[in-house]
């Protein structure tokens, strides 16, 4: 560890982590009142970006964008800050699951629990050491990112740097 760095700063990936609205849409029935549609796991992807939980999307957004800059500072007070409120906020927004098919692996919900759980160590203590706690669960998420984003890509066409 360099002398003047935070610990855990490394742990995050280099660019910024994009998460939309979440929630799956239903089948759709066409306008004769005839059987309803199913839709393809790319439509259902695509109504889940855009779904209800936009709120809690921006808020992990705003807590990611939030733990960078103060880990880039070197600022350990903000780190905390941003770290004690990511937790909370992942954890809004894993009430608003990915569709299975898109995420057979359940990467998103791995992602979510690893976010929340840094958090939460952050908030379990002060200073350096509260980093320190939060700094396991942090490391991994860049490796998660990584095998959501490839399945992504496989399931749903999506780019493979959709997340930064």
């Amino acid at each position: 560890m360099r002398a003047n760095s935070v610990p855990g700063a490394s742990a995050l990936p280099a660019a910024g982590l994009i998460f939309t609205a979440c929630g799956s849409g239903p089948a759709h029935s066409d306008a004769g009142g005839r059987a309803p549609k199913r839709q393809s796991c790319h439509q259902m992807f695509a109504a889940w970006q855009h779904g209800p939980g936009s709120a809690a999307g921006t808020a992990v957004n705003i807590a990611l964008s939030d733990v960078r800059s103060a880990a880039k500072s070197n600022n350990v007070s903000l780190l905390v800050s941003a770290l004690g409120k990511l937790g909370p906020a992942a954890g809004r927004l894993s009430a608003y699951p990915i569709p299975h098919c898109a995420d057979p692996g359940g990467y998103w919900g791995a992602l979510l629990d690893h976010m929340k759980a840094a958090g939460d160590s952050a908030r379990s203590a002060n200073g350096l050491r509260a980093i320190t706690l939060a700094e396991p669960a942090l490391e991994q998420v860049p490796s998660i990112l990584t095998r959501l984003s490839s399945e992504l890509h496989r399931t749903v066409g999506l780019s493979r740097n959709a997340f930064g």
